[in-house]
């Protein structure tokens, strides 16, 4: 069962590492960590030579701030997307069984969309909404989440 982690923030990173140890099994799980996090290229190496995961991707952390045209193309061709968004030239998609995020942004959302058998968890991070509920500010990503 392959499993992928979408970061976005250090936080996210560091909870990710806790549920990799505690939770899921070493070298069944991908890492995607956005390209925004201070010293990125530095914690990849580390990460690949520590060989938790199988494979570590950066990504380029772009905004929901985009034109409507260029969002409906996205959700019609999300692999094109990800191929985009990611800084690996031989990145291929996967087939994940699980996918694990903790914010709602638009490359975890195309990556949903790559994959639309694969199963969500939605994890705290520690900085989150305490009112009971997931808040989720984009309408798109809202319906996403309740398909799955």
């Amino acid at each position: 069962m392959m499993k992928a982690i979408v970061c976005d923030t250090r936080l996210q990173l560091l909870n990710a590492l806790n549920l990799t140890f505690n939770h899921l099994e070493l070298n069944k799980c991908d890492l995607y960590i956005a390209d925004n996090i201070n010293d990125v290229d530095n914690l990849i190496k580390r990460l690949i030579k520590e060989k938790i995961y199988v494979n570590v991707y950066k990504f380029k952390n772009v905004s929901f701030h985009v034109s409507p045209v260029i969002k409906i193309l996205e959700t019609i061709f999300p692999y094109h997307f990800l191929k985009k968004s990611i800084y690996e030239e031989k990145y291929r998609c996967v087939d994940y069984d699980e996918i694990y995020i903790s914010n709602a942004i638009i490359f975890s959302t195309m990556l949903l969309l790559c994959n639309s058998k694969a199963k969500l968890v939605y994890y705290e991070d520690g900085m989150g909404n305490y009112n009971g509920g997931i808040r989720i500010s984009d309408h798109r990503y809202r319906r996403i989440i309740y398909k799955c």
